[in-house]
């Protein structure tokens, strides 16, 4: 299977020689650990993100969704291990709900219904209340587009998660309206976690965790 750079996020070259140089440095830094002393966060970041065991269901998602996004128009998550870090952020979680702000041909939907047939997936704008209250069990949100960074930061922002809810950046810029959010996400009472993927951001809700920042790669 391939992960290629056929399919990377559509940066300009200087953002995507960047992002590269983000990813071999975190490699070469964290391959020998990442100091982690937390039992929740050092599964997350060493069996979670970093895991490259594939799923059975990779090979077929990713033919099965190349065409849409290879497309010109495509702005969702076009990365492969992006796709398969959230599909295995839905098993992590146990999250009964997956709140996305994403462009409408994402296919994203197809990720997160492979990893859970029980999981309901809520596109954003069918939300009926603002802010976004989830407490009642964990919730996968992903903001996937930087268009739609505004109305999440209006639905997240004020918002109240369940212990162990994890919110998924989508940001391989780096900068822009999805930064801003992410700043404004971990000065969030309930926010515990920020894991800087480089491509994307984790932030993790639980009250059971020191506020701590680490840093991983894909």
């Amino acid at each position: 299977m391939t992960h290629g750079t056929d399919l990377r996020p559509k940066l300009s070259p200087y953002d995507y020689v960047r992002l590269q140089a983000i990813r071999l440095g975190r490699y070469l830094l964290h391959r020998r650990g990442h100091g982690v002393h937390s039992p929740y966060v050092f599964y997350l970041i060493t069996r979670v993100i970093e895991e490259r065991t594939p799923y059975y269901c990779f090979a077929s998602l990713a033919a099965g969704t190349r065409d849409v996004r290879r497309r010109c128009s495509y702005s969702g998550i076009a990365n492969e291990r992006v796709l398969e870090l959230i599909f295995r952020l839905v098993l992590y979680t146990g999250a009964k709900r997956c709140i996305a702000f994403s462009p409408d041909s994402s296919v994203l939907k197809q990720y997160v219904r492979a990893a859970s047939s029980t999981i309901a997936y809520v596109s954003a704008k069918d939300l009926d209340t603002t802010p976004l209250v989830e407490k009642s069990a964990p919730v996968l949100m992903v903001v996937e587009e930087e268009a739609l960074a505004t109305a999440a930061m209006s639905a997240l922002a004020e918002g109240s998660f369940a212990d162990g809810s994890i919110l998924v950046l989508h940001c391989p810029r780096r900068r822009g309206a999805v930064r801003t959010l992410c700043q404004q996400m971990w000065e969030h009472p309930e926010a515990r976690i920020l894991v800087d993927v480089g491509e994307v951001f984790i932030v993790v809700f639980h009250s059971g965790l020191n506020k701590r920042r680490y840093k991983a790669f894909l």
